[in-house]
């Protein structure tokens, strides 16, 4: 329940439940990331992922190549640690934005 003592694993001292996302505590919350709680083993699903994944890749590329004129390629020009570092930057502004999402649907049930 919130603002019940929980402990925080990343820190191991006592913390917060932060809306069933996860405990936090002080250095947590001053560090500004959420500790996830653990989860259930997975299930058997109805989908596999990887097929996904690969049509995605592909689809991808695909794109790049009309909009660029070219695949991805080495030695092109471009910095990929940069590219992949803004990338990445901008993922986790999404997986964030999904967490405080799903919490906001949660608090609201």
């Amino acid at each position: 329940m919130a603002n019940e003592p929980a402990w925080c694993s990343v820190h191991q001292q006592n913390g917060i439940h932060l809306n069933n996302i996860g405990v936090v505590c002080l250095l947590c919350l001053t560090q500004t990331h959420v500790t996830v709680q653990s989860q259930p083993a997975p299930l058997r699903g109805s989908t596999e992922v990887l097929p996904l994944f690969i049509a995605d890749l592909e689809a991808r590329a695909v794109m790049r190549e009309k909009k660029y004129g070219t695949r991805l390629m080495v030695e092109n020009g471009r910095d990929h640690l940069e590219d992949a570092y803004l990338k990445a930057l901008d993922l986790c502004m999404y997986l964030r934005a999904a967490l405080e999402q799903q919490r906001k649907q949660h608090a609201s049930r």
